[in-house]
């Protein structure tokens, strides 16, 4: 996976931010890197974890961020969960645009 994304041209704004996603896991899912249920149920808004159906890269399984999404929906008080049909880490805006203004009430 490496491989692909140095050749790809967002590599080097991913590479200069490297150091701070250990810190930005640990934050988001504490030191096991799963979701904190703690933190996340003392969340008093509504919450939309989204993800998509379709792996990020062929061959190569995310499925753990659909089932990240969905538990951190269920742990947030007011969370729902949608998943994206057709979609990846690079979400179409024509996709994205009416599950947002229905969360927001358009």
């Amino acid at each position: 996976m490496l491989a692909g994304m140095r050749q790809a041209p967002f590599w080097s704004m991913m590479e200069a931010v490297a150091p701070s996603l250990v810190n930005d896991a640990t934050i988001m899912f504490g030191r096991d890197f799963t979701p904190q249920k703690e933190l996340l149920e003392k969340i008093t808004m509504p919450v939309l974890a989204l993800s998509g159906d379709v792996d990020m890269l062929p061959g190569v399984d995310t499925s753990f961020c659909r089932k990240a999404a969905q538990a951190i929906a269920n742990m947030v008080p007011h969370g729902k969960y949608r998943l994206l049909a057709g979609q990846n880490h690079n979400v179409d805006a024509e996709v994205i645009a009416p599950v947002l203004g229905e969360f927001y009430g358009d």
